[in-house]
């Protein structure tokens, strides 16, 4: 069989792992050689190739937009634009490498050509898409002098940073292309390769710009969250440096979580949940969030700077717009004190039950599995642990939260009243809202229970669990406690009279809703990195085999979990503070939360299915419970020969 390169990005990373992809040792690369290997044009093959070219025609316009606007007007001539309108120049040409792997694919199908030959097609991208990645961060960089030292940056000659930052930016891309060229110029040149930009990266150099590319999004994150921190605490620093920010931040947050999220899903997901058959799926289209990103940097240009609307709207000849801007980029401007009063006459409107009714059959799912995991934990020892106590502590916490949606589903499809006091709101989730906080501290603390396990597992067995559960209730408590302490506050300041669609998000009043948008994305974050600590640990940890293969398949489940609740709450927290405040009148922010709500909830009644999926204990256990459920419904009696204890086991 011809030898066979990696096929898409970060393989090299995987198989460094030494997982095993599939029963017959073959890897990703070497099943799709294998089995599309001369095959001509084939769907699978070239529908990735299709949707990332869709995203490259738009990112050409888009990007030029960025670059055009930059040129014309003077305004937008300092070096942290001229970073970004180099960004724009380098994603039209590293997003150019698409047209390539269209050819091969869709076009010739191909599908396979030697790796020195897409070296040569991918020369300008693959430069390109290094700088490009290197100005995001010079951006940033440029951003923190200006904010901390800024009688200094304003004195330096702008030209030489801009000069400093490109140079910089091409040396490092120089670096990796060389590489590559000494590979292609190998024996290895000859490798047949699917022709993807970051295939073109050769031998070694593939592993080491992966772990580049990590690092400097990391970096990224890490200075634009200084400089944030500057803006909003430092005296002294103008509106407009604020405004302008926001929409450099943005395109910080899409381009290093698509390349993040990326990542994490090749070098994380697909090693762990994904037969070799279906890893060319996932990977292809875990690359188009990067691909979208690079691309849509002229619509967060719009939507968050000002400056750049106005003179992208004069470029394309576009009236000038007379609506005041909507605010961006908090979470205050996802809580509406309005609502539409078209809907509030009385009758039902399906916008308005729709969420409802799909929110309460996934809370009536979730009551099922959820009652699964209590019963599981309760009935089978092994599954008593201080982490399985948690779980079960976190299931019922995300089933007392969600009784609140009988009452949302009751006000909008049965009495039809739509909206009602908050007073009344608050009154009927109170409760539920000090679980709601409750369940989101609890997953925070059944992650740090497994590091500690993994991390200190001498120290954790001579722990008392009890004393870790109770420190663990009385976290929850307080934090609960603070957000319903804040909510009653703001109802015996506020009288309770504003009317509000009573989903549970709106019962809390005050500065709690805002608190609790950044406390529930602050853990949320925390979940995925201490999470992801754990992971790390089990796959390097020098516990006996037996042990770690137990330990590994019990985490499984419980990071797809989070995984699961972390997706939904980033999706709610990005579409309703980032998108909703630009596109939805303020009116209807509390309807459209209501819609974007369904994918938490979701999350939430889906525990089970991870754990039945993944862990051998629960599957079991669940299966013994559901057969004798079974038995006592309708008295199904033994098989001939058979013993009930055969039955139930």
């Amino acid at each position: 069989m011809a030898k066979v390169r990696n096929v898409i990005n970060f393989t090299t990373l995987i198989d460094d792992m030494n997982v095993s992809t599939t029963a017959a040792a073959l890897t990703m690369p070497e099943y799709l050689y294998m089995t599309y290997n001369g095959a001509g044009v084939k769907l699978r093959l070239y529908l990735p190739s299709v949707i990332l070219f869709s995203i490259m025609l738009l990112g050409y316009f888009g990007n030029s937009l960025v670059i055009l606007a930059t040129i014309k007007n003077k305004n937008l001539h300092g070096s942290c634009n001229f970073f970004l309108a180099f960004g724009c120049f380098s994603d039209i040409f590293h997003a150019s490498a698409h047209w390539i792997y269209l050819y091969t694919t869709a076009i010739s199908g191909q599908n396979f050509i030697p790796y020195s030959t897409c070296l040569w097609f991918q020369t300008v991208p693959q430069y390109c898409l290094t700088v490009s990645i290197i100005m995001t961060l010079c951006v940033g960089i440029d951003r923190f002098f200006s904010v901390s030292m800024p009688i200094p940056y304003g004195a330096t000659d702008k030209r030489f940073v801009v000069a400093g930052g490109v140079g910089a930016a091409l040396l490092l891309a120089s670096y990796f292309y060389v590489m590559s060229v000494l590979y292609a110029l190998s024996d290895e040149g000859d490798t047949p390769v699917l022709c993807v930009i970051v295939n073109s990266f050769g031998g070694a150099v593939a592993l080491q710009w992966f772990y580049f590319c990590v690092v400097i999004n990391i970096l990224d994150l890490i200075i634009y969250t200084i400089v944030w921190l500057f803006l909003r605490f430092k005296a002294g620093m103008s509106d407009e440096s604020k405004k302008v920010f926001r929409s450099l931040f943005v395109i910080m947050l899409t381009v290093a979580f698509g390349w993040l999220a990326n990542a994490f899903v090749q070098a994380v997901m697909v090693p762990l949940f994904v037969p070799v058959s279906l890893q060319y799926d996932v990977m292809c289209y875990w690359g188009i969030p990067v691909n979208l990103a690079s691309a849509a940097g002229f619509v967060t240009l719009y939507l968050f700077s000002q400056e750049y609307r106005t003179t992208f709207r004069r470029i394309l000849r576009l009236k000038e717009q007379t609506k005041k801007n909507a605010p961006v980029f908090t979470a205050s401007a996802m809580s509406s004190k309005s609502f539409p009063v078209e809907y509030d006459d009385g009758q039902r409107h399906i916008q308005l039950w729709l969420p409802s009714l799909i929110i309460l059959i996934a809370t009536i799912i979730g009551y099922f599995g959820n009652g699964l995991i209590v019963a599981a934990s309760v009935i089978n020892p092994k599954l008593q642990g201080s982490c399985n106590i948690l779980l079960v502590m976190t299931v019922i916490a995300d089933s007392i939260h969600m009784t609140s949606h009988w009452y949302y589903f009751y006000i909008v499809t049965i009495s039809a009243d739509n909206f009602i006091p908050y007073s009344e709101c608050l009154k009927f989730n109170l409760i539920p809202q000090f679980f709601l906080i409750s369940g989101v501290v609890f997953t925070l603390f059944v992650g740090l229970d497994r590091l500690y396990a993994v991390t200190f597992p001498i120290s954790y067995n001579t722990t008392s669990k009890a004393q870790l559960l109770t420190g663990c209730v009385l976290v929850s408590l307080i934090c609960s406690s603070y957000f319903t302490a804040i909510s009653l506050n703001d109802l015996r300041e506020s009288g309770g009279q504003r009317r509000v669609l009573c989903i549970i998000i709106q019962s809390l009043g005050g500065r709690a809703y805002t608190d609790f948008f950044h406390f529930s994305f602050a853990l949320t974050v925390a979940d995925l990195i201490i999470y992801s600590g754990v992971w790390l640990r089990l796959r390097k940890s020098s516990l006996s085999i037996s042990t770690s293969n137990a330990d590994f398949k019990v985490f499984k489940s419980l990071f797809v979990i989070i995984l699961l609740v972390a997706v939904g709450w980033f999706v709610n927290a990005s579409m309703m503070s980032l998108v909703v405040p630009h596109l939805v009148d303020d009116d209807y922010n509390c309807i459209v939360s209501a819609y974007f709500g369904v994918l938490v909830n979701v999350a939430a009644s889906l525990s089970v299915l991870p754990l039945y999926l993944y862990s051998h204990e629960y599957r079991k256990t669940i299966d013994k419970i559901v057969r004798r459920s079974a038995v006592s419904k309708y008295q199904i009696s033994p098989l001939s020969g058979s013993s009930s204890d055969d039955v139930n086991n």
